[in-house]
């Protein structure tokens, strides 16, 4: 009689951590379905007067086609085409990285296409432009850049012009993708030039400021980024999404857009940035 008892109360103990199991994960996946458009205003020393003002879209980790589609991602940016942002800077990341691309590639590559091909008809004055991801796969990727009208940065640098003044757009590769080519990127401007840099690995930013710190650096989403633990649990708090002071340096590591592997989010909400430039 007793064995049965212990039966029967182990498996309504299994019963209800399976049911508590359920539903925190269907708490997850609707946490995945909310976007944050996170607003700030930056202030940046020595920035010239002719970009006071001057507002930046900033988005990374896209993964089209995990959890929404590509149309369904550039939807979230056309959306906000009517705050008229100055500027579209994309952090890497576009499809790749979710359990069906890894058996399905070709379906992968088409709804990145497609977040590209949506992307053609947001209008941004400074231009959009981008850099490469780990789980980006070079397949049909400047091509698919080109049709939205978006320019790879790949270890290279744009000088943006408004107002009469400029500054300094630098983008690094990713370092999974191409070479580490911090010294020679940062040998491209000078430094009394305001510099906005884009990486989709924030560990790229300790050698970068070896040579040369930005004023800003916007990196992507930490691995694992979708789920962000109490801050007592975490051991690296310089990895997690946020924003950071560095120096003379101000680092924005973003929650990303879309979901990598599995459509679950917890304590880290898809964000879209939508940063204001102030002369600080």
């Amino acid at each position: 009689m007793c064995r049965k008892k212990r039966r029967g109360c182990f498996g309504r103990l299994f019963l209800l951590f399976l049911l508590c199991s359920l539903l925190f994960a269907g708490y997850m996946a609707m946490q995945s379905r909310i976007v944050k458009l996170c607003s700030a205003e930056l202030y940046l020393k020595g920035l010239p007067s002719g970009f006071e003002g001057a507002t930046i879209l900033y988005v990374s980790d896209v993964h089209a086609g995990a959890l929404a589609s590509g149309k369904e991602s550039a939807r979230v940016l056309l959306d906000l085409q009517s705050l008229y942002p100055d500027l579209l800077l994309l952090g890497g990341d576009y499809s790749g990285a979710d359990l069906w691309s890894v058996r399905n590639p070709e379906a992968a590559l088409g709804e990145r296409d497609a977040f590209f091909q949506e992307l053609a008809w947001f209008y941004a004055p400074l231009g959009k432009f981008a850099v490469r991801g780990c789980s980006d796969m070079d397949q049909g990727l400047q091509d698919a850049l080109t049709a939205g009208g978006v320019t790879l940065l790949c270890n290279q640098v744009a000088r943006l012009d408004r107002n009469g003044d400029h500054l300094i757009l630098a983008g690094f590769d990713d370092w999974s993708k191409g070479e580490q080519a911090v010294e020679g990127v940062c040998a491209l401007f000078a430094e009394q030039d305001t510099v906005i840099a884009l990486s989709h690995d924030a560990a790229l930013f300790p050698m970068a400021a070896r040579h040369g710190a930005p004023d800003l650096m916007l990196c992507g989403a930490p691995p694992l980024g979708q789920v962000r633990l109490p801050a007592f649990l975490t051991r690296n708090a310089a990895a997690c999404p946020g924003w950071q002071r560095l120096g003379s340096t101000t680092l924005l590591i973003s929650g990303g857009l879309g979901c990598a592997r599995l459509p679950l989010r917890l304590n880290s909400p898809a964000q879209v940035h939508l940063i204001t430039l102030r002369r600080g």
